[in-house]
């Protein structure tokens, strides 16, 4: 009788046990896809991203043209980033196109080129292609 009652209760413990691991498992693998495929900014950050662009270079009071504008990012380099640290545009002057930047705990994750062009005498973007690390 006490046999049965040891042995039921070590199935009982392992059984729990068992169980206490899937659970760990589980709720691993779900916050790891959550972080995988969590998509924390939109195209509305985007669009927002790209007024305050336009509102940088328009409040320079320069002629808006492509030299104008080559020209007031080289002569203030640290002005060349509008947005936190995780999601930002900046404007390359390398490639002469504009930069939408996401980064994932501190790595890169994901850039989008935006290719311009002048509208109204504001800047005009338009998606060129998109480049994952």
């Amino acid at each position: 009788m006490i046999y049965t009652l040891i042995i039921g209760l070590i199935i009982i413990m392992m059984s729990s046990y068992v169980f206490m691991l899937e659970i760990k498992k589980k709720t691993y693998i779900l916050s790891l896809k959550n972080n995988i495929t969590e998509k924390s900014y939109n195209r509305e950050t985007t669009e927002y991203l790209f007024s305050e662009m336009n509102k940088y270079v328009l409040s320079q009071n320069i002629d808006i043209n492509r030299y104008e504008l080559y020209k007031l990012f080289s002569s203030n380099p640290n002005k060349n980033k509008i947005g936190n640290e995780d999601y930002f545009i900046y404007y390359d002057l390398i490639t002469d196109n504009f930069v939408v930047k996401q980064n994932y705990r501190n790595r890169q994750i994901k850039r989008d080129i935006y290719t311009y062009d002048f509208v109204d005498g504001k800047i005009n973007y338009m998606y060129s292609y998109s480049k994952y690390n």
